[in-house]
């Protein structure tokens, strides 16, 4: 039996000589009593660390050792690609056919190479079949998934209602402690006794009885349409009008982490706009510098530029007599038209009224401008 096959040893690789840059025989060796400590391993991209705590989970499970291993970036579910036999057809389905077309060789004999090399592997460190077998008798390995069924979701509430016997003072702390945490799920931190969301949640858990099936779903149906119509001294529409609560929930089912508001006629809804920062939600708007009060990042065009530059070049191929398709009255028109008088004058060519000639968003629109255009005698 190898040195490290003890109850309560985990093996974690063998010492590793720096200055020869020789790996050692002496193994190493962590006692499983010093668990009931806190760790924190660091170090560089690549260095190991997640291979270190992967080694650290299968010497646990083959001591029999629950594991509880929180992982938002899903490296640990490598666990469940456990090969005892160590064949070809166990890689099969998890190498990459570009690799193997790489090598000139089909999938099949690329897998088998790679079962080759594992095992190869495993027995430089005294490591064979018969121990991933061990380990995977042990071990039974669930991938819980919040929020996906790509593996076994997992519901975080059994209800969302208190019990019946709840006194007055503890529902007070549950109502608030609760909204917060499902405020937080949702993206949103580090709210106040104040927030609209916040104190609209607590409110709709107020409601819910024992007798109510208070799950998320159930959640989502009551922020949509709530069993009541006031809050606190307020009707509910003046609180949180239905539409917000609905675009929302949108945002929040859908698990949406930004929003890119492009060219759209956003005019009137500051409040909307600021609320959905107010969630922690990403906002962009493109070509929009109206809604001073919102903060958030813009890509803005230089319509005047954008004007000026194209009248520029026209006049710089020769060109005296140019005409302006405008658009409709949106400021971004208004500011390209400006752009175009800006080049003519500079250019000491004087404006002619019917070289401007309105148009809008369709093609049509350019197409009746242009014949208006080249009806007009330069």
């Amino acid at each position: 039996m190898q040195q490290f096959e003890q109850l309560g040893l985990f093996y974690l690789g063998k010492r590793y000589d720096l200055g020869a840059r020789t790996r050692l025989d002496e193994v190493v060796l962590y006692d499983a009593k010093d668990l009931v400590t806190h760790a924190v391993c660091v170090g560089m991209t690549g260095s190991g660390k997640t291979g270190l705590g992967l080694t650290v989970i299968e010497e646990a499970a083959l001591d029999n050792i629950p594991v509880l291993a929180i992982d938002p970036k899903g490296d640990l579910s490598n666990l469940l690609l456990t090969f005892p036999a160590l064949t070809g057809s166990d890689f099969a389905p998890w190498v990459d056919p570009a690799d193997a077309a790489a090598q000139g060789v089909d999938t099949d004999a690329f897998a088998a190479k790679q079962a080759e090399k594992w095992k190869a592997g495993l027995a430089d460190w005294g490591e064979d079949g018969d121990r991933i077998g061990r380990f995977k008798a042990a071990a039974k390995v669930t991938v819980f998934t919040p929020g996906s069924r790509a593996g076994t979701p997992l519901a975080l509430l059994k209800s969302l209602a208190g019990p019946a016997d709840e006194d007055s003072e503890d529902a007070a702390a549950r109502l608030a402690s609760t909204a917060d945490s499902l405020l937080a799920l949702a993206g949103i931190a580090e709210v106040d006794g104040h927030n609209r969301e916040r104190t609209l949640l607590a409110t709709i858990l107020s409601h819910a009885t024992p007798d109510d099936d208070a799950d998320l779903p159930w959640l989502v149906q009551q922020i949509q349409r709530p069993s009541f119509d006031r809050v606190g001294v307020l009707d509910l529409e003046t609180f949180f009008p239905a539409k917000e609560r609905q675009e929302l929930d949108m945002l929040r089912q859908r698990q949406v982490d930004g929003v890119v508001l492009g060219s759209a006629n956003a005019s009137g809804n500051t409040d909307l706009l600021q609320h959905i920062n107010s969630l922690g939600v990403g906002l962009v708007m493109i070509d929009r510098d109206d809604h001073p009060d919102v903060e958030c990042d813009r890509v803005v065009t230089d319509d005047t530029e954008v004007g000026r530059l194209a009248t520029a070049h026209l006049i710089s191929q020769g060109r005296r007599a140019v005409g302006h398709i405008t658009g409709t009255q949106v400021v971004h028109a208004r500011r390209r038209a400006d752009g175009y008088r800006a080049a003519l004058k500079a250019a000491g060519v004087k404006t002619r009224p019917e070289w401007i000639v309105r148009g809008g968003f369709k093609e049509s629109d350019g197409y009746r401008g242009m014949q208006k255009l080249l009806s007009i005698k330069p």
